[in-house]
C-alpha cells in the first residue's frame, strides 16, 4: 500500500507518514497555492526541531565540555526567531569556543536558510487547508503572534479550503 499517490498535487496528504510528508515539503517547497494537511505540516516541524536541537542544542554541549548550550528561541516557521518561543534555553555564558560547536552551529544555519522558504509555504499550504488566508502567516513575525499562529495552525481542515487548490 502507497500513500504517496496523489490524484491532485494541490490537495493535502492526509495522514501521511514522515517519508511522504517531507517528501512533499521538498517537492512543494516553493509552492504557495493549495494545501498542507496537519501531518504534513506537524512532521515538517519535528523534522526540524530535531535537526535543530541536534545542532544548536546536543552537539555544541557536548563540544564545549561544560555541557551548556546557547538558548534558542523558534518561530512557527521553525526558524530561529528572537520573538519566537523558546526551544532549547541554555547558559546566558555560552560561548562556543571548540571547532566541532562552531561546524555545528554552522550546518544549522545553513539548515535555516535552505529550508525557510518551504517552511514558510508548508504554513502558508495549512493555513489553506483550514480556510484561512496566507497571509495569517504573519502573526510569526509579532512575539504573540507566534502563539496565536501555532493555534491557527492546529485547525482542522475545512471543505471550503478547496478554494486554495484553484
Amino acid at each position: 500500500m502507497t500513500t504517496s499517490v496523489e490524484l491532485d498535487a494541490r490537495a493535502p496528504l492526509r495522514d501521511a507518514g514522515i517519508r511522504d510528508s517531507l517528501r512533499r515539503f521538498v517537492q512543494h517547497g516553493l509552492r504557495l497555492h493549495g494545501r498542507a494537511g496537519r501531518s504534513e505540516y506537524w512532521w515538517w516541524m519535528a523534522a526540524n526541531l530535531s535537526v535543530l536541537a541536534l545542532t544548536l542544542g546536543l552537539v555544541p554541549a557536548i563540544a564545549s565540555g561544560t555541557g551548556a548550550m546557547p538558548t534558542v528561541n523558534l518561530g512557527p516557521f521553525g526558524i530561529a526567531s528572537p520573538s519566537g518561543i523558546t526551544f532549547l534555553y541554555g547558559s546566558p555564558d555560552y560561548a562556543a569556543d571548540s571547532h566541532v560547536a562552531q561546524i555545528s552551529i554552522a550546518v544549522a544555519a545553513l539548515w535555516a536558510l535552505a529550508t525557510a522558504i518551504p517552511a514558510v509555504t508548508v504554513t502558508v499550504r495549512r493555513l489553506h487547508d483550514s480556510n484561512l488566508s496566507g497571509w495569517w502567516a504573519l502573526l510569526g513575525l509579532l512575539g504573540v503572534g507566534s502563539i496565536a499562529l501555532a493555534v491557527l495552525l492546529l485547525r482542522r481542515p475545512r471543505l471550503a479550503g478547496a478554494r486554495f487548490d484553484a
